[in-house]
């Protein structure tokens, strides 16, 4: 698991069992498991930073610079745009918990940077930190019950 900023990464080892069980799969159904595990991890902590997320009061206007025309944000903005994005790696099986970003999304990442850590301005209003604080047990444990449950089902499907 890892968070927007400042990154946080969370390994899980000593688990002589787990690997034991993965070589006896082929690498691709292996692959395919520890993305479900790690994905299940992932999905507690962005439910959880949805919930935590910032709602603003009305709608506004969003600007990327100035001159820019904007685009119209609706409240709870941030919280609709916080998803799981894969991370490619032959090595690893990652997902970050993040917030989209793009003009479509109403910058919603530059407004939740700001939210998060705040401003001259004003004081933050963190959510991803916390979220991932209060759910990283979960998250673990998430992770461990998909494992078990898709390794027991490559398992018998063979």
């Amino acid at each position: 698991v890892r968070m927007m900023a400042n990154s946080t990464r969370v390994e899980v080892s000593g688990l002589k069992e787990l690997g034991a069980a993965m070589s006896l799969l082929g690498s691709d159904i292996a692959k395919k498991i520890s993305f479900a595990g790690v994905l299940a991890g992932a999905n507690i902590i962005k439910k959880s930073a949805q919930a935590k997320a910032p709602i603003a009061e009305a709608a506004y206007i969003a600007r990327q610079k100035a001159g820019d025309k904007g685009v119209l944000v609706q409240p709870a903005n941030i919280a609709r745009n916080i998803v799981n994005k894969r991370i490619k790696s032959d090595l690893t099986a990652e997902y970050i918990v993040t917030v989209r970003g793009k003009r479509q999304h109403g910058y919603a990442a530059n407004i939740a940077r700001l939210q998060e850590f705040g401003t001259v301005k004003q004081s933050p209003q963190p959510f991803l930190r916390p979220a991932y604080e209060a759910e990283k047990e979960n998250a673990v444990k998430a992770i461990k019950d998909r494992l078990e449950k898709r390794i027991i089902k490559a398992n018998t499907s063979k």
